[in-house]
């Protein structure tokens, strides 16, 4: 009936032949050199057996079963025990069921196992290749195409393999010691696997997966978790998605991050690096070559490790307690935002920013955020960028600003030094120790604080509520505008030497061009005494402008005149004061002088009245 036997043994044979087919039985028996129905067995030995065949099948049971050296198709099986052994062989193939069965050196087309136990265990050989099923299996050592595993457990194991391809399907699984594509993983739980196995590369898919000791190259997964989760791997690439997961104990390419949570990700891994994505990302204790993150979340992640760099990129990002070189930061939030870390530093680049508590060394901001945003720290320190900028609270060592605004902006923290520009730039409460401003605006602006020593450029300037301390004098002007200007704080002051500058001079020699208009109310009384005694009446307000061309005061542009005269000696009034050529200042006095002149005029006339051809004198007085 297609079964040949080479040489067979036993005990308590019986031979049953009639018009059916023929049935042997026997309690004990042994063969050698067995085929059945494309099976062969080198060595066979079996318990309460029984053979049977007619109408073209054969079929055989026992209740256990010992064989050496087994083949099914391309399968080899070094050694085999089974108990409740079912054999069918015909037109179709052979299928074998047991209720348990242990089996060693199994070895297939592109596939081996050292050792393998199951219950209730099917195989089937026939023209569409092996299939096995088993409720439960156990087996180690185990190669797969390009994958293999150390242990594996399963229920609901199914095993396919036909012309080189091997496919896989499992209910539940266990594995340690996997590697796959490159990838180790130290131990892997799955729930709903399914796959395929082949010289066109391998294909898993799993409902759930859980796995631990995760490794490629150079990136490390200490635990990781997921759902509806792919794996593929071919020509030397390893390509991952999943619906969700979670990891932890993250390290790749000078990267670490404590733990991470995954909507929408992906993986590819491959001699030129790992790229992962994300729909939406959640990451804790975040370190990137020494810049840290306690917690961010993002959507649209990107991350790629190759050689030495690392670039994370992102559409919308979230992040708190940051510590980027010797910056840190309380919290910032982005979009397009992308960062590349490397042995030389760490870049970024943002659609937009916002951020709040940075501070850096004895420099801090309340909040910040920028447009267009750009930076970049490394061994020379942090530098920043930005289209439109705006932050409040900001202090230096010597300057500190309530809040901010501009356009164009750049910054750099290091060595000591911060170094600020910007096109435009609008202020409010500045304070530069002997220079405050109520506000305070500027084009073309530029700084640097070094230590207690500042430098401020500008092309030109405007101000309001302006407050100048020079040589212990201190001038307000109510609201001011310059050219070009150049101011410089904590300088120590050189030793005077012969005749003392005047405080208008000191404080022009800081401007290269300034035309400045203030007012300033005055307070009412009288003060002075003598020929200096002088009386401001109520509502008097004094009108200033100083005019500054190339660090000098312009006498003609430089004046000051009070809405109501200022009452002095002799009927005299002050209307303003001027600033003469030799940089003396002058009163411009009216009244006495006008009484006076009158009085003239006025006894001319009486004397000259009854003169032939007299004519009337009129007095005009100009200041």
């Amino acid at each position: 009936g297609g079964i040949t036997v080479t040489a067979a043994q036993a005990k308590a044979l019986e031979v049953q032949v009639n018009a059916k087919g023929t049935t042997v039985r026997a309690a004990q028996s042994g063969a050698t050199g067995v085929s059945a129905g494309g099976i062969t067995v080198d060595s066979l030995t079996a318990s309460e057996g029984s053979v049977s065949t007619g109408n073209g099948q054969t079929t055989a049971q026992a209740a256990s079963v010992n064989a050496t050296g087994v083949g099914a198709g391309s399968t080899r099986i070094a050694n085999l025990g089974a108990s409740g052994v079912n054999v069918a062989n015909g037109a179709q193939g052979t299928r074998v069921d047991v209720a348990q069965a242990n089996a060693g050196g199994i070895v297939g087309d592109g596939y081996a196992v050292e050792s393998m136990a199951v219950t209730g265990g099917a195989a089937t050989v026939g023209a569409d290749g092996t299939q096995v099923t088993a409720q439960t299996a156990n087996a180690a050592k185990i190669k797969a195409g390009g994958a293999t595993l150390d242990r594996a457990s399963a229920s609901g194991l199914r095993v396919g393999h036909n012309e080189g391809t091997t496919t896989l399907g499992v209910d539940q699984g266990t594995a340690s010691g996997v590697n796959a594509g490159g990838v180790d993983i130290a131990n892997l739980g799955v729930t709903g696997g399914r796959g395929t196995v082949g010289p066109k590369g391998t294909h898993l898919a799993v409902d759930g997966a859980n796995a631990g000791g995760i490794r490629s190259g150079s990136t490390s997964v200490a635990a990781a978790s997921a759902k509806d989760a792919t794996l593929d791997m071919a020509g030397g690439t390893t390509t991952i998605g999943l619906a969700s997961g979670n990891a932890k104990g993250i390290k790749a390419a000078g990267v670490g991050v404590d733990e991470v949570g995954v909507t929408g990700g992906g993986a590819v891994v491959s001699d030129e690096g790992t790229n992962l994505s994300a729909k939406s990302a959640t990451a804790k204790g975040i370190d990137a070559r020494g810049n840290k993150i306690r917690g961010a979340t993002a959507t649209g992640l990107g991350v790629a490790t190759g050689g030495e760099n690392t670039t994370i990129s992102a559409a919308t990002v979230d992040a708190d307690s940051l510590a980027l070189g010797n910056t840190t930061i309380g919290g910032a939030s982005a979009k397009d935002a992308k960062i590349v870390t490397g042995a030389g530093g760490t870049t970024g680049t943002a659609s937009s920013v916002n951020a709040d508590r940075l501070k850096n060394g004895t420099s801090s901001v309340n909040a910040a955020s920028a447009g267009g945003a750009t930076f970049a720290t490394g061994p020379d320190g942090l530098s920043l960028g930005a289209d439109t900028l705006a932050a409040n609270g900001i202090k230096t060592p010597a300057v500190s600003v309530k809040s901010a605004k501009a356009t164009g902006a750049k910054a750099k923290v290091g060595g000591g030094t911060t170094s600020a520009s910007a096109k435009r730039l609008d202020t409010a409460g500045f304070d530069a120790g002997p220079f405050t401003a109520g506000t305070l605006g500027g084009n073309n602006v530029s700084a640097t604080v070094a230590g207690d020593k500042s430098t401020v450029n500008a092309a030109s300037v405007q101000g309001s509520n302006v407050a100048v301390d020079a040589g212990g004098t201190r001038t307000t002007l109510g609201k001011a505008s310059t050219g070009a200007l150049s101011v410089q704080t904590g300088t120590p002051a050189k030793k005077a030497t012969g005749k003392q500058k005047p405080v208008l001079d000191q404080a022009a020699a800081l401007v290269d061009d300034a035309s400045l208009k203030a007012t300033a109310p005055l307070n009412a009384g009288t003060m002075g005494s003598g020929t200096g005694k002088m009386t401001v009446q109520e509502g008097t307000t004094a009108y200033v402008e100083v005019k500054v061309v190339d660090g000098r005061v312009v006498p003609s542009g430089t004046s000051a005149k009070f809405s109501k005269p200022l009452d002095t000696w002799g009927w005299t009034s002050v209307p303003g004061v001027y600033l003469s050529n030799e940089g003396k200042l002058y009163a411009s006095v009216s009244g006495a002088i006008a009484h006076e002149r009158t009085v003239d005029r006025v006894a001319h006339d009486l004397a000259n009245a009854s003169t032939t051809g007299f004519r009337s004198s009129r007095s005009a007085f100009r200041e």
